[in-house]
């Protein structure tokens, strides 16, 4: 079979993209800009950060947790846009002056929960810093402190370039707060960076090819599937969401989420195993990689369709659980960058299959906007 045939959609054009893509975000937030995003003594003053956002942008933010938390030494608190804006205690967000450091994610930047959340992150006395698309977005011109991405113009899709350079944003950001903090040795400030870029291009050309040949044969076996089912624990529990979100953007899909344990306790139950496309992902230095195998069998156990995105051997699991082999990174926190992947090409593949359009598109013009039921942008704000 022709490779062409893989990247005769949008959505798995922008997946094969993401290492080149990077490279010009990398470029973008070097040394002198990240000196330059926030003072020195700001950074003393942060003894917790809390980042916050919707969809896409809230994952990124479980997914760094683990590795930011590593580099950092501190506490990394990860919460929805409308818990933090809304929900969140006074006390929990200024407790001095200048702690927490709230980081708000939102690409476009418009955004009205995350804006309102960062409205009220200074009301209370935090320091606010944006990671956004531009300088001049609304969230930008809110908050303190600004990381500008500087995307470059991708096709039309659910979007996955987009969060890898969140993430790495995050990872970024933990550089310069580092250096300042002495959390790490000299040495490892150039190292952290060289890992990440070093793991986003591990998914090379022959790779992509590989994984998205397995995926395209994949979807024609699950396009009759009811609803899919996506576990992950740790960072990994992120790309579960994201790959999960991508199936309910690319073609409408009906998708859960949960880590190995709950999975266990509750969807286990689920009726008609035998029709949904079970995804887990597995990482083999994660301290839950023994539940995550348990996990593994019991899925196969009882009927489920199984898909496994590892970096571990293939030959550990049983026969009849399909295994994405990714790459290994020296430090399994980074893994989330990436690992995403393989379901982001599943679901460009399952759209095909079932003929759908991105977001509903094909559903008639502006099928979600006549009665104002999507405001996402034209909520009304509050700030408590």
């Amino acid at each position: 079979m022709e490779q062409g045939i893989y990247y005769n959609n949008a959505l798995a054009r922008q997946a094969k993209s993401v290492p080149e893509y990077l490279d010009v975000i990398n470029k973008n937030i070097d040394f002198v800009y990240l000196l330059n995003s926030i003072t020195m003594k700001e950074i003393m003053d942060v003894k917790k950060i809390i980042i916050t956002g919707c969809g896409d942008s809230y994952a990124a933010g479980i997914a760094m947790k683990p590795l930011m938390e590593e580099i950092l030494g501190l506490e990394v608190e990860v919460c929805r846009a409308v818990e933090f804006s809304r929900h969140y205690r006074a006390e929990q967000i200024g407790d001095r002056p200048g702690n927490p450091l709230v980081v708000l994610i939102s690409v476009s930047g418009t955004v009205t929960r995350v804006i309102e959340a960062a409205k009220r992150a200074k009301l209370h006395g935090a320091n606010t810093l944006a990671i956004t698309n531009s300088k001049d977005t609304p969230l930008a011109q809110e908050c303190n402190h600004v990381i500008e991405l500087n995307t470059p113009q991708v096709e039309r899709a659910p979007g996955c370039s987009a969060y890898v350079a969140c993430c790495h944003a995050l990872i970024l950001l933990c550089i310069r707060m580092g250096r300042v903090l002495s959390s790490y040795v000299p040495a490892m400030e150039n190292a952290y960076r060289d890992q990440a870029m070093e793991y986003i291009h591990s998914y090379n050309a022959d790779v992509a090819d590989r994984i998205a040949a397995q995926m395209h044969d994949l979807a024609d076996s699950w396009k009759d599937c009811k609803s899919f089912d996506l576990v992950g624990d740790g960072g990994a529990f992120a790309s579960a969401l994201f790959g999960g979100w991508k199936f309910v953007e690319a073609f409408g899909g009906v998708v859960t989420f949960e880590d190995s344990e709950n999975w266990l306790h509750e969807n286990f139950f689920f009726m008609q195993p035998e029709k949904i496309g079970t995804i887990l992902y597995v990482d083999k230095n994660s301290p839950s990689f023994s539940r995550q195998m348990e996990t593994a069998a019991v899925m196969k156990k009882i009927g489920r369709r199984v898909l496994v995105i590892t970096d571990a051997q293939p030959e550990l699991f049983e026969a009849g659980i399909m295994v994405c082999q990714i790459p290994s990174a020296k430090d399994y926190r980074y893994q989330p960058l990436m690992q995403h992947l393989p379901v982001v090409y599943l679901a460009a593949y399952l759209a095909e299959q079932l003929g759908t359009h991105y977001y509903r598109e094909g559903d008639g013009d502006n099928w979600y906007e006549p009665s104002g039921i999507y405001p996402i942008r034209k909520s009304k704000v509050m700030v408590l």
